[in-house]
């Protein structure tokens, strides 16, 4: 019988445990979101601030806002009932089926395509849905290409294939080389493994040189050549300027580290300041979520300098993020 009530003791416990790590996680979880949250509410902060240098954009969502209520109003409440359902479970971290996931994603490419008709001009990177969107009988003008010596031959058929009027390469001829393809890419094809910009340096098409180059601060290039060019990269001499010291952008980046109560931050040789900022639990949320789309450790940290920066008189044209 003591047996008997040992083994009863166990199982009681086991359950107790099992129920406070249920809710250790949901708690968890609870501050994720909460942290999104505020993430997104500073966010929202900032795009009020460069909602007046895009009238044009904020009408155009206007305009989709209003379709969506005239499509409702004309017997087509079904459309908008999906997507509100959707958006119900991906805000509840609910899984989608199949199905649903491919509802979402056909709803959002046809929100996105009336959002664009009609804009002159419109920013996408080369990926599987700015490719979905420029198919929809939206054909460039121009066509431009940066971080060309990062593109790879057969990625830049990608929007060669839409045969736009003028195409503009545009990338640094000191990164040649550095481009690779993925390993299930074609070897046989002689340049599978070279960037576009490679390719034309190669055939000698006219190129035109930056009369300004803007270069990232040799103080961190230490970390990125090695790690991510092999030692291929090279930053250019600056020359420094002391009468940009009195610029609002660095006074207040060094007040700012002043009030985080560390050195004065790192000046490369061209003036720069800037700031390494460490994201507290940002490795481990990328490790857990399997990218860092949604790494709210890191949108917090950079909405939080951004908004202190902004208080200390730092205009929002001169901060840049760099991820």
């Amino acid at each position: 019988m003591d047996l008997l009530s040992a083994y009863e003791q166990s199982i009681a416990d086991e359950v107790v445990a099992d129920t406070e790590e249920l809710e250790a996680r949901k708690e968890k979880l609870r501050t994720s979101v909460e942290s999104a949250h505020l993430a997104y509410s500073a966010a929202e902060k900032l795009n009020t601030r460069r909602r007046l240098a895009f009238p044009r954009a904020m009408s155009m969502m206007e305009q989709l806002r209003l379709q969506r209520e005239d499509d409702m109003a004309k017997g087509r409440p079904e459309l908008s009932q999906e997507w509100h359902d959707i958006q119900v479970k991906r805000q509840n971290l609910e899984p989608l089926t199949s199905e649903e996931q491919k509802k979402f994603n056909r709803l959002r490419l046809s929100q996105m395509t009336r959002v664009i008709q009609g804009v002159d001009i419109i920013f996408l990177t080369l990926s599987s849905s700015a490719d979905a969107l420029i198919t929809e009988n939206i054909k460039p003008d121009f066509l431009y290409m940066d971080e060309a010596s990062q593109i790879t031959v057969p990625s830049a058929c990608v929007g060669f294939q839409h045969k736009p009027l003028h195409t503009f390469v545009i990338g640094d001829l000191m990164q040649l080389g550095t481009s690779r393809a993925g390993k299930k890419a074609n070897a046989a094809h002689g340049y599978t493994y070279v960037s576009i910009l490679e390719y034309l340096h190669i055939k000698k098409v006219l190129e035109i040189p930056s009369k300004i180059q803007y270069r990232v601060p040799p103080e961190i290039l230490k970390f990125v050549t090695p790690n991510f060019y092999p030692s291929g990269l090279i930053a250019h001499e600056c020359t420094f300027n002391a009468a940009a010291e009195a610029h609002p952008a660095r006074v207040a980046v060094r007040a700012f580290s002043q009030h985080l109560g560390c050195n004065s931050p790192e000046r490369g040789k061209g003036g720069f300041n800037f700031l390494m900022i460490d994201v507290p639990g940002g490795v481990g949320k990328r490790e857990a979520n399997g990218h860092s789309k949604v790494n709210y450790a890191e949108a917090w940290s950079a909405a939080q300098t951004i908004t202190d920066l902004l208080n200390r008189g730092c205009p929002l044209t001169d901060i840049c993020v760099i991820r």
